[in-house]
């Protein structure tokens, strides 16, 4: 199923983690994943109701309330989306995807400075993880920091699973600093993954 979604194959991804559910009622990875095609695809109910399922198999998750606050804020529901962010800010757990996640809420929250020591903390135990480095480089581009952003979205893009969300949001920041040369290499792999 991951193979399939890499590949831009959204209907075999589906159809093959419906097989992975329908098979073990206890994997928590199918719905999880599921749930974040879902998300990639716009379609937040569903995204909701997997990442629902994920919480009542493992309810210490920060990165499902993170990316199911995401969900409800697609579907509009700014109120479920707060709790959710609120949620996993609190967990933030000791892995660096769980601190990466934590960071991200605290920055959807307001939390400038928290998001900060987060992503830093995540650094601390995993240096180079690209999931802190593209939410970190996220809040620089909004801070106007677009070199700074530039730079940790090229050493993310590496690993990070979401490279299409990565290259995308790289061509905005080159295209912020108006480095023309680097638009049509940045915009051609972007579209690659989109």
């Amino acid at each position: 199923a991951m193979y399939h979604a890499f590949l831009g194959e959204r209907t075999e991804a589906l159809a093959d983690y419906q097989r992975v559910v329908d098979l073990d009622d206890r994997d928590l990875r199918a719905p999880l994943n599921r749930g974040i095609l879902y998300l990639a695809l716009g379609d937040a109910t569903h995204a909701v109701s997997d990442f629902d399922r994920a919480l009542t198999l493992d309810p210490r998750l920060t990165q499902v309330y993170f990316r199911l606050g995401r969900a409800y804020e697609l579907k509009g529901e700014p109120a479920e989306a707060e709790k959710c962010f609120r949620v996993a800010a609190d967990f933030r757990g000791s892995h660096p995807v769980g601190l990466s996640c934590a960071g991200e809420s605290l920055r959807w929250l307001g939390d400038l400075p928290g998001a900060e020591a987060t992503w830093q903390e995540a650094l601390a135990l995993q240096p180079g993880f690209e999931y802190a480095l593209y939410f970190r480089a996220k809040h620089k581009f909004d801070s106007k920091r677009l070199n700074e952003a530039r730079e940790d979205l090229l050493a993310a893009r590496p690993g990070h699973e979401e490279i299409g969300d990565v290259c995308a949001f790289q061509y905005h920041v080159v295209w912020g600093l108006e480095r023309r040369e680097e638009w049509p290499s940045v915009l051609k792999e972007a579209r690659k993954w989109d």
